[in-house]
């Protein structure tokens, strides 16, 4: 997929659009928002953005794997549903090279979607630290953080049937800042440890 450097970031989808239209609608300058455009960087930052629908000939799964595979630190990942055996290999693999993986998923699908078990297991057999909610309600982002420089978010669970099956986006943001205060917020989920509870210990009840 060629790469979209752009002067704004084009609000794709209802997951990032509030969030970057808010960061961008108030600027010293007093210039105003185009329709679907912000101002020409995000404070003051380079910013790239690449997306990938389903259904194309763009592959989200095959977007995600690259990016797995050029991390070289560390990898957060908070994603809903996760049963892609192609996407757990390449995870496994950036451990093997040292990468440091934290995982965090939905308490229910991680027993309930065929499947997602087994690869929450094989995570920690390889030493991946995995996280579900205990909170009321769904842990229901598909997000990931690389390197605290690439983020990617959307709609696109990590499951066959979103690559095969469901109308689906995935979005990838390359910017230090933009990065550095999605890992603050992940972060802050993985401390929370009245909401989020190590996998296993997540026979607990909703609190």
């Amino acid at each position: 997929m060629d790469a979209l450097t752009i002067i704004g970031a084009c609000t794709v989808g209802a997951s990032i659009a509030g969030y970057i239209l808010y960061k961008g609608q108030k600027k010293d300058d007093g210039k105003s928002l185009k329709e679907n455009n912000i101002e020409s960087d995000y404070n003051q930052t380079p910013f790239t953005l690449n997306y990938a629908f389903t259904k194309t000939d763009k592959k989200p799964d095959l977007i995600l794997k690259n990016i797995i595979e050029q991390a070289q630190e560390k990898l957060d990942i908070a994603v809903y549903t996760f049963t892609d055996q192609g996407i757990l290999q390449s995870i496994l693999q950036a451990t093997n090279r040292g990468v440091k993986v934290r995982l965090i998923t939905d308490r229910y699908q991680s027993s309930k979607a065929r499947g997602q078990d087994k690869i929450l297991q094989q995570l920690k057999h390889a030493g991946v630290p995995v996280k579900v909610n205990s909170h009321r309600g769904s842990m229901h982002l598909k997000m990931a953080i690389v390197d605290s420089a690439i983020v990617t978010v959307g709609s696109y669970n990590w499951t066959k049937a979103a690559r095969d099956k469901h109308d689906k986006i995935l979005v990838v943001m390359e910017n230090d800042e933009l990065a550095l205060e999605w890992t603050h917020h992940f972060n802050a989920m993985w401390n929370n440890t009245n909401k989020y509870k190590h996998f296993a210990d997540s026979e607990l009840n909703v609190s």
